[in-house]
């Protein structure tokens, strides 16, 4: 347990914090912001990726992790866009700002197994690719931030359970909110660093997050139950603008991209490990899993498909939708064997 607290995750996600990550200048330097914590995994492995770019490039591209003093990623993806930033590190939350038809992979149940997901980023990731370039950012590698449960104090079967309850609220979250805005509950719009705090007061007396970031940000303390049902899958992903591509030759393009990719996989394979470690932990500290009947998990489903349908023309097309719901049966089917 205290390794897994030694990284934490605020938030999906995170907050803020000082410091420069990585630090040597260079004649092509990526200054890359983030939320992550600084004893995290992905804080970890972006050391990595940075060590391993320099040694690609030999030297000639230098990636600087930094940490963002606002704990915003509406601003990180301000600054990038205004180009006080090369790249970020994002998760859905902020890609959204960027392109927000991104979101479109992190709507709710849409995936029910990392498999799925695997499956419809090598099938469609050049798609989500150019809709990014479009916008004038590269992606250099897609992440996990795990799949999200919802942490209560007292049983939740069914949403109409949730009408007493007040639900801690992303305010920059949109499709959280409107899943929360269908099912009746009280929001309670605060950032991440507020929500423990909230907890012990009775402010909020529920919330939403994958396991990883429950344990590390001990709001688990603060719930007796999650609902067994994967609400959705958080995702991000390190992007960098056009215009500090653009500096790059094609080979160094290359290297860099055979890198990031490279660690972007590994770093959404120990995010997984993360997220099981910590799912038995919180059972091991008393957390117990509320179990539905398929009667039950239908009724998540309605929830869900009204706020896919809900954003179709806000933030993404329908053809993106129907493309991407599609790809996932077809993902579904090939694993089952049909």
């Amino acid at each position: 347990m205290r390794a897994l607290l030694r990284g934490p995750l605020l938030s999906f996600l995170a907050l803020a914090g000082a410091g420069i990550l990585a630090t040597d200048a260079a004649a092509s330097s990526f200054r890359i912001a983030t939320l992550a914590p600084p004893h995290s995994t992905w804080v970890k492995v972006f050391r990595q990726i940075a060590n391993a770019v320099r040694k690609a490039t030999r030297g000639a591209v230098r990636f600087r992790f930094v940490q963002s003093e606002e704990g915003d990623e509406t601003r990180i993806a301000e600054r990038l866009a205004q180009g006080e930033l090369q790249g970020a590190a994002l998760t859905a939350i902020g890609l959204t700002k960027l392109q927000p038809a991104l979101v479109v992979q992190q709507l709710p149940m849409l995936f029910r197994s990392y498999q799925e997901l695997d499956c419809l980023r090598e099938r469609m990731n050049a798609r989500f690719d150019g809709l990014m370039a479009e916008k004038g950012y590269i992606v250099l590698g897609y992440g996990d931030v795990g799949f999200v449960h919802v942490f209560t104090q007292k049983p939740v079967r069914t949403p109409e359970d949730l009408q007493d309850v007040k639900m801690w609220a992303w305010p920059e979250d949109l499709v959280g909110r409107r899943v929360q805005a269908l099912t009746g509950l009280t929001q309670v719009p605060l950032s991440p660093g507020e929500v423990l705090e909230a907890l012990k007061s009775g402010a909020v007396n529920a919330y939403y997050a994958s396991p990883y970031a429950a344990l590390a940000m001990q709001w688990f303390t603060k719930t007796r139950y999650f609902v067994n049902v994967r609400m959705a899958m958080a995702v991000g992903a390190i992007v960098v603008s056009k215009a500090a591509w653009g500096t790059l030759s094609e080979a160094q393009q290359e290297r860099v991209l055979r890198t990031t990719h490279r660690w972007s996989k590994r770093l959404a394979q120990q995010i997984r490990r993360d997220n099981e470690r910590a799912l038995r932990v919180l059972r091991q500290q008393g957390i117990e899993q509320v179990r539905l009947t398929p009667g039950e998990y239908s009724l998540w489903l309605s929830i869900a498909e009204k706020v896919q349908k809900h954003f179709v023309g806000q933030l993404y097309s329908q053809e993106l939708l129907d493309e991407v719901k599609a790809t996932v049966r077809a993902c579904r089917e090939a694993k089952s064997g049909k």
